[in-house]
């Protein structure tokens, strides 16, 4: 008929045009969801990602700080440990943290924690120390304890390393059971040049590369 508005809908199927509708606007709210919400998931994503990477990298950099005193323990033929009259043992060569003083010199840190016994500096480098404690014989005194400032940096599976003032890099890779010799030979040098001063010398203000902190209490 003209100027008909067309058959009615039957209950039925005005509530299958209903559902079709709200399937059009579920629809289009996905696509705003997918278009909007997947850029933060990725982003935290990414960040659970690299936090998980700089905590393991931290970690890995701390097991190896504190296996450099057992190696140079094991390299110059040190004892393990030695026994004080109150009963507490040291070790003879320790790994420690380390902090700046105001005069720019360092002191160390005894057993110091996680998170304290590597720094980083302001290059990119890790600063820990290693602390080496000498006498003149087994069970003697006095005890006189040397810290020697350990720069480090590992990339992949390679250190890059300084002992103290030098300006000479060590470079191994991580697998190489030898790898950190050349650095403990440098502390092995500074000590024995230390050492052969002259007693008219050794109250002259020069730097001897590594820090005196006297002797240990008994």
């Amino acid at each position: 008929m003209c100027g008909s508005r067309g058959p009615r809908l039957r209950g039925r199927e005005r509530c299958e045009k209903a559902s079709e509708g709200v399937g059009l606007v579920q629809e289009h709210l996905n696509y705003e969801w997918a278009t909007t919400m997947p850029i933060f998931d990725d982003l935290r994503s990414e960040y659970k990602t690299g936090r998980e990477a700089t905590i393991h990298y931290y970690r890995r950099c701390e097991i190896f700080a504190r296996t450099l005193s057992t190696k140079l323990q094991q390299y110059v033929g040190a004892p393990k440990d030695f026994t004080d009259f109150k009963g507490r043992t040291s070790s003879y060569i320790d790994t420690v943290g380390v902090e700046q003083l105001n005069d720019g010199t360092y002191q160390s840190v005894e057993n110091a924690g996680y998170g304290k016994l590597i720094q980083p500096d302001e290059n990119g480098y890790w600063l820990t120390g290693l602390k080496v404690v000498l006498d003149v014989a087994p069970n003697t005194w006095p005890k006189e304890g040397f810290l020697f400032l350990v720069r480090f940096v590992i990339r992949e599976d390679e250190c890059e390393m300084y002992i103290a003032e030098s300006k000479q890099a060590t470079r191994f890779k991580l697998d190489d059971p030898n790898g950190p010799n050349a650095a403990f030979d440098l502390i092995v040098e500074m000590l024995k040049n230390a050492f052969a001063r002259k007693p008219w010398d050794q109250t002259k203000k020069t730097s001897i590369g590594f820090v005196n902190l006297g002797e240990t209490q008994k």
